[in-house]
């Protein structure tokens, strides 16, 4: 597979007067397969003239083309030129919308075409721009070779993106995130037998990239606390797979260029964390769009959301127009689905981006339902609501956005303990007294696994009965899914000891890793009690400087398993006490002295103490545990 060359390139440069360029390569015989391999760079919107279109709208008054690039091959001994791909054509039918998402790519992308009517031949290959204020484009590193090898891999199975803050902004780089401390697993789906596999990845103890033959990759990544950008975004190389066979070239294989391992879906944006949410596809690669079936209309039908028009449309499409007297199909939810890991995904609140006119009494609803063995609703894991009063509306010109936020009562945890497989379902949109208009946002182009993690749900009524049917937008308009932004984290608490033995004083310290805030996490004894009144735990910290410091008093020798925790981790650290320590002696002396400081070494502290845990003793004798800040 031919990789681009930092060193010669060539550039057709941006120009507002005609161009008709050329670039045609050396006479070359081909093999009996032969394609033609090359990196470009190609922004498909700028193939288009933008003078014919209506900004109000969002779409074309008219197609025409600003610029092409064409692919042509002449035999040799001949002065015809065959056009083997036309890049406008091949975009011309994409709406406005899709265009933008797909525009703005930064790095040079691998493009093939077959030569096989050419086999055995000897031909020239050419590039031809021609155009009036089109783009730059780049091409780089031509080869004829034999057929390559078609290389993939499916990232692990429930992979969330990066998806959009609150208020639309999104981070230009495609980032899947993913959780730590389990072993992952990117499966080989390279369609050849008698393959060799080699597989490049990031390791993340060495830091290094590292290379592995096994047919599919499993690694662990854990976290990194060497810098506060570790800390938050702790990202590493996608792996890079090649895969070698008798006869073929090289097929290689990556997709996104970065992985988040852990935390949460933030990242530091003008000196600020923004929060982005995680969805079920990648924007940089997918874009949004909304499904709306142009019918003539000022606006077109939202099919999967709400107008007057949806339910007949549904209604329409189920029966063939053919229904009779009391049948009907009215949508209820819109989907996607999720799949678990090991390691739990936390979840304490949701948003859905989407377009129209929704009135303040409006309510819409999401749930977060687990899945059976059946694949069928389960449990409700979690239900929050949103009234229109309560969405984020920014006006358009026909229709406005909207942010549709919601908050669950607690956080809700995610995990194969809890179900392989869930549902993220918003509904409440199908309410004709109080929204007009309703269509969401979603990816504009497939699932690049070919997974259909977008569904609808709708309420079909039919021989005097109504049943519930649940289907994939693949069978309509492609495998999308919708934007529907979960706020949650994958989250970690470790810890190296799981008992300490108190010193002669009566104390003892533990370090942890967490991704909570010691302030966050909570210590009680194994049974979720709380501790014995002898017994306190102070946790502070965050990350790699995470410490619980453990404080026994009293003269009863005891074990406790002390259990700390936050949603979705914990860790059980048992505290072997002795019975004698010296701050007994503090609690014991009832003198009538002054209040008085002592540290937890059972020392007394005069002056201005520093920041820490000390025991008060006032001057009835009474004690008790202070924090000084």
């Amino acid at each position: 597979m031919p990789e681009p060359k930092d060193a010669f390139y060539e550039m057709i440069n941006f120009s507002t007067e005609f161009k008709d360029e050329w670039l045609i390569t050396p006479a070359a015989t081909l093999t009996d397969f032969p394609m033609l391999y090359f990196y470009g760079y190609i922004d498909p919107i700028f193939l288009f003239d933008l003078n014919y279109v209506d900004w109000d709208a969002f779409e074309f008054t008219e197609v025409k083309p600003a610029a092409n690039l064409q692919i042509l091959v002449k035999e040799e001994g001949t002065e015809e030129w065959v056009v083997v791909r036309d890049f406008f054509e091949e975009y011309k039918d994409y709406s406005l919308t899709t265009l933008f998402n797909l525009s703005g790519a930064s790095e040079l992308e691998l493009f093939s075409v077959d030569l096989s009517a050419f086999a055995g031949k000897t031909v020239q290959v050419a590039f031809d721009y021609v155009g009036t204020d089109g783009n730059t484009m780049l091409i780089d590193n031509v080869q004829l070779s034999n057929p390559s090898l078609e290389a993939s891999y499916w990232y692990p199975v429930g992979t969330q993106y990066f998806g959009l803050s609150k208020d639309f902004v999104v981070l230009e780089l495609s980032l899947p995130v993913l959780p730590v401390d389990e072993e992952l697993y990117w499966l080989n789906m390279t369609e050849e037998s008698d393959i060799t596999s080699s597989w490049l990845y990031h390791d993340w103890a060495s830091n290094q990239m590292l290379t592995s033959t096994d047919t599919d990759l499993a690694a662990t990544y854990q976290p990194c606390y060497d810098t506060d950008f570790t800390c938050h975004n702790n990202c590493y190389n996608s792996p890079i797979l090649t895969v070698s066979k008798p006869g073929a070239a090289d097929g290689e294989f990556t997709i996104y260029k970065y992985f988040q391992a852990g935390g949460r879906a933030e990242w530091n944006i003008n000196d600020s964390y923004v929060a982005l949410g995680l969805q079920p596809f990648d924007f940089n690669t997918e874009g949004i769009d909304n499904a709306i079936l142009d019918n003539d209309m000022e606006i077109g039908i939202p099919i999967y959301g709400y107008s007057a028009d949806v339910d007949q449309f549904w209604t329409d499409y189920t029966f063939d127009g053919q229904e009779e007297e009391g049948e009907g199909v009215k949508m209820t939810g819109i989907l996607n689905y999720g799949f678990t890991f090991a390691q739990p995904l936390v979840v304490s609140e949701a948003w859905v981006l989407g377009r129209g006119h929704i009135g303040a009494d409006a309510v819409f609803t999401l749930d977060i339902i687990a899945l059976n063995e059946e694949g069928n609703y389960g449990d409700i894991l979690a239900s929050a609501t949103c009234r229109g009063s309560e969405m984020t509306e920014y006006e358009g010109s026909t229709l406005n956005d909207y942010t549709i936020p919601f908050t669950f009562d607690q956080p809700v945890v995610l995990s194969q303990d809890v179900c392989s497989a869930y549902v993220v379902r918003l509904s409440g949109f199908n309410d004709p007294a109080n929204v007009t208009y309703f269509t969401p946002y979603q990816s504009a182009v497939d699932n690049p696994f070919g997974l259909a993690l977008g569904w609808i749900e709708k309420e079909i009524t039919m021989g005097g009965e109504t049943h519930q049917s649940l289907s994939p937008t693949a069978y309509y308009t492609g495998f999308q899914s919708f934007s529907i932004m979960l706020d949650g984290v994958y989250p970690w608490l470790q810890t190296t000891e799981t008992e300490v033995a108190t010193n002669a004083k009566g104390c003892a310290s533990v370090a942890l890793g967490s991704y909570y805030d010691g302030s966050e996490l909570t210590a009680t004894q194994a049974d979720g009690t709380p501790l014995p009144e002898w017994l306190s735990a102070t946790i502070t910290g965050r990350y790699g400087e995470t410490i619980v410091d453990f404080i026994a008093t009293g003269d009863q020798a005891a074990d406790v398993p002390v259990l700390i925790s936050a949603p979705g981790v914990s860790t059980v650290i048992t505290v072997k006490y002795d019975g004698n320590a010296s701050i007994n002696s503090i609690i014991s002396d009832t003198t009538d002295a002054p209040a008085q400081l002592f540290n937890v070494a059972g020392q007394q502290v005069s002056g201005n103490p520093a920041p820490g845990v000390y025991i008060q003793r006032s001057a009835s004798g009474n004690v008790s545990k202070v924090i000084v800040k």
